[in-house]
């Protein structure tokens, strides 16, 4: 017998779903909040999860992202329901967020029936994907085989967004949206919010490169420690990686910080790579408003924290509010007009490096 939950509010087209539901005798229970259903589901594994779009706490697309990042709920397949006549906006939001169908309410009980044994089993075949926390070790055990094939990688709505192809064990090709090589390859290893599945092939073409998995692995295994906030070092110069497309305002940054004894290294968005960061280990980023976003997702594909690198963003006067904290998922330590670097910046780095007290 399936077991399905709902979340949504009682209404009282939901109320006869149930009632249907359990005419076909399937075992189906309602919760009122994403936290009771997370409790349920803690207990009891479901089959699927029907989502409505009649919940006050939470919109939908924050009720799908936490069923999807939760570890009871993460490969259970999600279902929409529209709970009203104007359901185009929510259907949109469903698909968007990560559910595999969506029902508009009232349904007639046959075709939801159908529909819910129908992607039950798509499910079956769709959960064979393993977290990316286990991508380090199998990596490393088609590199010790010399195995050939494909890491197929896929976003939390299940989608495939990358693939690494792999050739007697060795790195020749990786792609992660626009971006190819040895940087894709860091990108899709150290991105938390990916699922993977590697597929056997004998005949991987031969591309452009020619890398070892456990060389990349150690890069990527750096990248990640480097991200992270390092203590500034008595005697050690602060480090900063300036990147903006402007190249005259990113050189009178460059100018500023040097003056205050700060290393800097300059570059463009479109110049920026994982690499780059990894092989410069700065202590803090200065970034131009209008890159900032692109730039930190490349980083941090779950989102800059306080435990990470800093992050300063620096814009033009006609950004006139700079009264955020946030830019996207990042958080950010400080915001600044970029003429005011010079009379900002000393303040600021004694706050985020304790320089005072050296």
């Amino acid at each position: 017998m399936e077991k399905v939950y709902i979340l949504g509010a009682p209404n009282n087209y939901i109320d006869n779903l149930i009632k249907d539901l359990k005419s076909v005798s399937v075992n189906i229970e309602l919760a009122n909040s994403l936290f009771e259903l997370k409790k349920k589901a803690e207990g009891a594994k479901p089959s699927t999860i029907l989502v409505a779009d009649n919940l006050k706490e939470k919109k939908v697309d924050e009720l799908l992202h936490g069923l999807l990042e939760d570890e009871y709920t993460s490969e259970v397949p999600l279902i929409g329901m529209t709970t009203t006549e104007d359901f185009v906006e929510s259907t949109l939001m469903f698909f968007n967020n990560g559910t595999v169908d969506v029902l508009h309410l009232p349904a007639e009980i046959e075709e939801t029936y159908a529909r819910i044994k129908l992607r039950i089993r798509e499910s079956s075949f769709q959960n064979t994907l393993t977290s990316s926390k286990y991508f380090f070790s199998e990596a490393q055990e088609k590199e010790q085989g010399k195995r050939n094939g494909y890491f197929h990688f896929y976003d939390h709505r299940r989608i495939k967004v990358g693939e690494i192809a792999v050739k007697d064990g060795m790195v020749v090709s990786a792609t992660y949206g626009d971006t190819i090589k040895e940087d894709a390859f860091l990108q899709l290893a150290c991105n938390p919010n990916l699922t993977f599945r590697f597929s056997d092939k004998s005949d991987v073409k031969a591309e452009k490169i020619q890398a070892s998995i456990t060389s990349l692995l150690l890069e990527a295994s750096k990248f990640n420690d480097e991200i992270k906030k390092q203590d500034s070092r008595t005697g050690d110069k602060l480090k900063c990686l300036i990147i903006d497309n402007s190249r005259i305002a990113r050189l009178l940054a460059s100018r500023i910080l040097k003056q205050l004894q700060v290393d800097s290294k300059v570059v463009g968005s479109d110049e920026f790579t994982i690499r780059l960061m990894t092989q410069y280990t700065p202590n803090f980023l200065l970034i131009d408003y209008a890159q900032a976003e692109k730039v930190l997702d490349m980083i941090w594909q779950a989102g800059h924290s306080q435990e990470d690198v800093p992050v300063i963003i620096y814009c033009d006067e006609d950004i006139k509010n700079l009264n955020f904290s946030r830019i996207g998922k990042h958080t950010i330590e400080a915001v600044m007009h970029k003429s005011k670097v010079q009379d900002k910046m000393p303040e600021l780095l004694s706050k985020l490096f304790n320089l005072a007290a050296e």
